[in-house]
């Protein structure tokens, strides 16, 4: 089965198809994303790409597959966010609740991407208060290799060295266990974002990971606010 997280249509779709094969789901990744989108590009249903891809996608996606994981005990949501949903290339993470979609305010990449970084948060946030019999949360994966910013190439190069040295690169392997450890580790806390305890050049990241704290726009209030206009954007609540 295959989906496009940033067309509605196709996860529901994919969503109908994957009923039809399994009754209940222990946990869900929600993993797919896009990187600073040099200028503004919109989704197939008109979010900004970024917003619409990182966070819209992946909201109606959970909401629709809530019910299979109801159905299964101890089931969890991953949310992949990023250390950059506070600081993203210098750009403040902050969710701009009268213009996410960038409609009259000036477009920037990382601005975006910080934006949909912090969704990313306060959605596991919000979901761990509404639904709090499937254990949600997110993480920072760590600086891993991978085509996130296939699009940026120039940029790609230019940043490589620094975050092969300075940010502490990491393959995907190692980077996939922060995730791992958010599906499999027994003293999650619902609601929280870990990540990496520490990956210095040379040493593996991954487990064991630690709960971190969160930017000063993570709020109770700042979530309620995100998943309503989400909602009422999607015409989906839960």
């Amino acid at each position: 089965m295959v989906v496009d997280i940033a067309d509605i249509l196709s996860i529901k779709s994919f969503v109908e198809a994957f009923g039809k094969e399994h009754k209940s789901l222990d946990i869900l990744v929600n993993n797919a994303g896009i990187m600073n989108v040099p200028s503004r590009e919109v989704t197939t249903d008109g979010f900004e790409a970024q917003w619409g891809t990182n966070h819209v996608g992946h909201f109606v996606l959970t909401g629709l597959l809530l019910p299979l994981l109801k159905k299964t005990a101890h089931s969890r949501v991953v949310c992949l966010s990023s250390c950059f949903h506070n600081d993203a290339m210098g750009k403040k993470g902050v969710v701009d609740f009268e213009d996410v979609n960038f409609e009259t305010r000036a477009y920037d990449g990382w601005t975006a991407y910080a934006q949909s970084k912090l969704s990313n948060l306060l959605f596991a946030r919000e979901m761990a208060k509404r639904h709090p019999s499937v254990k949600t949360v997110s993480v920072h994966p760590g600086f891993v290799e991978s085509n996130l910013m296939k699009g940026n190439a120039v940029f790609l190069a230019l940043i490589s060295p620094v975050m092969t040295f300075g940010m502490c690169r990491i393959g995907p392997w190692a980077g996939v266990q922060t995730s791992l450890h958010a599906c499999l580790n027994d003293s999650l806390v619902n609601g929280a974002y870990y990540s990496q305890v520490g990956t210095p050049r040379g040493v593996v990241g991954g487990w064991p990971c630690k709960e971190e704290d969160m930017s000063d726009q993570v709020t109770d209030e700042n979530a309620n606010k995100l998943w309503e206009l989400t909602a009422k954007l999607t015409k989906m609540n839960y």
